[in-house]
């Protein structure tokens, strides 16, 4: 099986989280610059099997957006275009 990268994108910094192979844990990657993201990945995946791109949706407690929301929106559109066929899920 192919794991499963999370993502906790933000403005300066970005969350990187992992699966094992079998997709039964997840632990941490790493942390790295956001404006190394992009780069990071298109590495990560030329030499990991990964399935699913995980990223998480910044919402207030009350599900409204949070000022992060739409930086988060445009990364999703981002990575559908640069990973595609992989799928990019919040």
């Amino acid at each position: 099986m192919a794991r499963i990268l999370c993502i906790d994108y933000g403005g300066k910094r970005t969350g990187l989280a992992v699966t094992d192979p079998l997709q039964i844990i997840a632990t941490a990657l790493t942390t790295i610059p956001t404006k190394e993201l992009i780069p990071f990945l298109k590495n990560y995946i030329a030499t990991e099997p990964v399935e699913l791109i995980l990223i998480g949706e910044p919402l207030n407690l009350d599900d409204s957006p949070t000022h992060a929301t739409p930086l988060v929106q445009q990364a999703i559109k981002l990575l559908q275009k640069l990973f595609h066929p992989f799928r990019c899920r919040l």
